[in-house]
C-alpha cells in the first residue's frame, strides 16, 4: 500500500491522542509533504507555550516527530503545488490542507493506489471528493 500522511496523523502519534492509526509502518511506500515538519513544530510550540508541554515533553515531542518523518518520503514544495492549491475546490478547504491534498494529488499520477491518511474529518472529505480512499477517520 501507498500513502500520503497529512500532519495530523503525526500530530496524534506524537500527543498520544484519538483517533489514532492502529499500528505505523504498514505500508510499501509513505509520503507527506515538506510542511508536515513545519506544521507539527509549531504545533508542538504552540502547545508549550499554552502551558501544555513541559520542557521534557517538548524535547520529546521533536524526537518522535523526527522519528516518524524519517520513515517517510518528503514531497518538496514548488510553485505549482502552491498555485494548484490556492485554485478552487469542491469542498471546504483550509490553506495548510490544501497543501497536502495537492501534493497527494499531483503524487498519485505516478503513485495511481495512493490512499490518503488524515485524521480530520473535513480533510477525509475533501480527499474523498477528489476521488482519493481515506484511512484514519
Amino acid at each position: 500500500m501507498e500513502v500520503y500522511f497529512d500532519s495530523s496523523v503525526m500530530l496524534s502519534i506524537i500527543f498520544q491522542q484519538s483517533p489514532r492509526l492502529e499500528r505505523w509502518a504498514f505500508w510499501d511506500e509513505a509520503y507527506t509533504s515538506a510542511i508536515t515538519r513545519t506544521e507539527c513544530r509549531r504545533t508542538i510550540d504552540r502547545a508549550r507555550l499554552e502551558g501544555r508541554l513541559s520542557d521534557v515533553t517538548v524535547t520529546n515531542a521533536h524526537w518522535e516527530l523526527n522519528v516518524l518523518l524519517r520513515e517517510l518520503d518528503t514531497v518538496a514544495l514548488s510553485s505549482e503545488l502552491l498555485e494548484a492549491a490556492g485554485a478552487p475546490m469542491s469542498t471546504v478547504v483550509k490553506t495548510l490542507d490544501a497543501i497536502h491534498l495537492t501534493t497527494a494529488r499531483a503524487l498519485r499520477v505516478d503513485v495511481p493506489g495512493l490512499v490518503f491518511a488524515t485524521h480530520d474529518r473535513q480533510q477525509a472529505i475533501a480527499a474523498r471528493a477528489m476521488g482519493f480512499d481515506t484511512l484514519g477517520v
